[in-house]
């Protein structure tokens, strides 16, 4: 058969090329997709390619079924006219007649035996006689099921002191502690392919606080892992309330957030409120971190919650439209809004302001590693006593990048850390460590853009509930 392809833009067109080289009567073999054109692939066109042949072409079929080769020397003849007939079945000989029939009896005489040992399961299978020096015993897994002979093993006796349990058996304390041993080394196991978070690192020692590994207190530490805390934090101290719920005076399904609670109180400090000691007060950070929108929080939680007269003077005339966003804020909470650009003038404009109002100050956002035009400022602030300073750390930078900002930030004289962003991290616990390590006492914390319900006065109770609002809240315990 003489197979032509054609090739065109669409099935359409390539049909109508079959159609007037082959005629109507052409069979298509094969349509498919290729490429063509183009330099390396680069540009190519997609075209539809079809593999025809002509019926003209084609072979007829007694030339396919009946083709003979020409008469000659060392002629072969393909086709076979004969007819047709089952094979008969070739003798056997006298020899090997009787191997068969010899390897027959003796699979008859095994078979015999087999069943004088075993002997067919009865409906009662506790009626089963005992054959040579073991037991059998037949189990039967379905009914259509053949039979399984197992030996009869005797029932292993229970050493002295042995602990009866729910298997039906009896089980040691000491096999209890083992199990116990080896499933906690486990879940350490296992631990190391869980999060990051969840890790542990360094050496565990599983002798020491052991109660620690088991329930529920190896759940509350996967949970509090969860949030970003310092594993090795977490583990001193739910090691504390380990004698508690062994007396029964701690519920289990409290646990975590008291566990999450005595962190907070023993790694971090809280001041307070600082406008209840101060009135005037200055946001520090770096770019982005929130300081506007803390301000504007303050300035609005002062003026319409706590009735003070307030004050906001910024100096961030570099960051476009801070001003005008500033000024609508004070606007719409009806405070006095003023722009300053140099030390001088924000003395100035303290001196005049007096101490009758209170007076939030936003400075301008720097990169901590660039604040070399801020000396100014900084030896201000640094100086001035009377204002209280707020550094501003986002809960979503990272402990080493943090860290770094408080450090550089210490120019200023930073009093307190006002923790912004909380909502817009999975692991705020990162944060509250840095904030331990920074040695800095912990103000505000925020944790939307909601002005001015999204700020809060930070303690061990009101973190507690952002970073696990989940938790049940029922039980508290005693001082």
């Amino acid at each position: 058969m003489n197979v032509k392809k054609y090739r065109a833009t669409t099935t359409r067109e390539a049909l109508e090329q079959v159609k007037q080289d082959l005629g109507d009567d052409a069979f298509v073999l094969e349509t498919r997709q290729v490429k063509s054109g183009g330099f390396l692939g680069l540009r190519a066109k997609r075209q539809i390619e079809i593999s025809a042949a002509s019926s003209s072409l084609a072979e007829k079929p007694e030339e396919l079924f009946e083709k003979k080769t020409k008469p000659g020397a060392g002629s072969i003849k393909i086709v076979d006219d004969s007819y047709a007939a089952p094979r008969k079945p070739s003798a056997v000989d006298a020899n090997s007649r009787e191997k068969i029939l010899n390897a027959l009896a003796v699979r008859a005489s095994s078979a015999k035996n087999v069943e004088n040992i075993i002997p067919k399961a009865s409906k009662n299978l506790n009626e089963i006689p005992a054959t040579g020096t073991k037991q059998i015993e037949v189990v039967e897994l379905n009914p259509e099921a053949p039979k399984i002979v197992h030996a009869k093993k005797k029932a292993a006796t229970a050493p002295k002191g042995a602990v009866p349990v729910n298997t039906g058996g009896s089980i040691s304390k000491s096999d209890i502690d083992q199990i116990r041993a080896e499933l906690r080394e486990m879940k350490f196991s296992l631990n190391a392919f869980g999060p990051e978070s969840t890790r542990y690192h360094g050496e565990v020692n599983f002798e020491k606080d052991s109660a620690i590994y088991d329930y529920p207190f190896y759940e509350s530490y996967l949970e509090l892992s969860k949030t970003g805390l310092d594993p090795e934090r977490i583990r001193k101290h739910l090691a504390e309330f380990v004698p508690q719920f062994s007396n029964g005076a701690l519920p289990s399904d409290n646990l975590t957030r008291l566990v999450l609670k005595r962190i907070l109180d023993s790694s971090l400090e809280f001041f307070g409120d600082p406008l209840e000691k101060t009135k005037r007060l200055a946001l520090i950070g770096a770019t982005g971190v929130g300081k506007t929108t803390t301000i504007a929080k303050l300035a609005a939680r002062a003026t319409l919650q706590d009735g003070k007269n307030v004050e906001l003077v910024t100096l961030d005339t570099y960051r476009i439209a801070a001003v005008e966003q500033l000024k609508t804020y004070s606007e719409i909470i009806g405070a006095g809004c003023h722009v300053v650009r140099t030390v001088e003038e924000l003395d100035e404009t303290l001196d005049k302001l007096g101490d009758e109002s209170t007076v939030l100050i936003d400075t301008t956002g720097r990169s901590p590693y660039d604040l070399s035009d801020q000396f100014d400022v900084s030896d201000y602030l640094l100086n001035n006593k009377e204002i209280h300073k707020c550094l501003a750390i986002p809960a979503t930078l990272n402990s080493h990048d943090a860290l770094a900002s408080i450090r550089k930030f210490d120019m200023y004289g930073a009093n307190s850390l006002v923790l912004t962003k909380l909502d817009e991290t999975s692991r705020p616990g990162l944060v509250l460590d840095t904030a331990s390590d920074s040695k800095l006492a912990v103000s505000y914390f925020c944790m939307g853009q909601r002005v001015p319900e999204d700020i809060r006065t930070a303690n061990a109770e009101t973190i507690a509930d952002q970073v696990m609002p989940h938790a049940n809240t029922s039980y508290r315990m005693s001082a």
